[in-house]
């Protein structure tokens, strides 16, 4: 569901629908549509996008339209965030945050 994903959303299948479904616990849930899954073919796919009672603000996700390039949206976040901290990153920092060229993100760490 990663790669099937966008920044900021959570993007959940009908097994984990049903699972939080049967919980009880107020899951607020959105049809996301049919999506293509890698290794089982089109399945319809949601959107968790709160649960009733809670309140703590979070951040607003980016709005995005078709043929939008998200990544270039989350490369300028990251050095955002980045610029912000004191920390030196190294190529093992990369490797911890994931990797961020399967993600379609380039970044070069004198870019930072």
């Amino acid at each position: 569901m990663e790669s099937t994903g966008l920044p900021y959303r959570i993007h959940v299948s009908q097994s984990t629908v049903d699972t939080l479904r049967s919980l009880n616990e107020g899951y607020e849930i959105i049809p996301r549509g049919k999506t293509e899954l890698k290794g089982k073919g089109v399945e319809d796919t949601y959107w968790l996008v709160g649960k009733k009672g809670f309140l703590k603000p979070l951040p607003k996700p980016p709005e995005i339209k078709p043929g939008f390039n998200w990544p270039d949206v989350l490369t300028r976040k990251l050095r955002s965030v980045l610029r912000g901290t004191k920390r030196t990153l190294t190529k093992a920092t990369f490797k911890e945050l994931g990797s961020m060229k399967e993600a379609g993100i380039s970044i070069e760490e004198d870019e930072i």
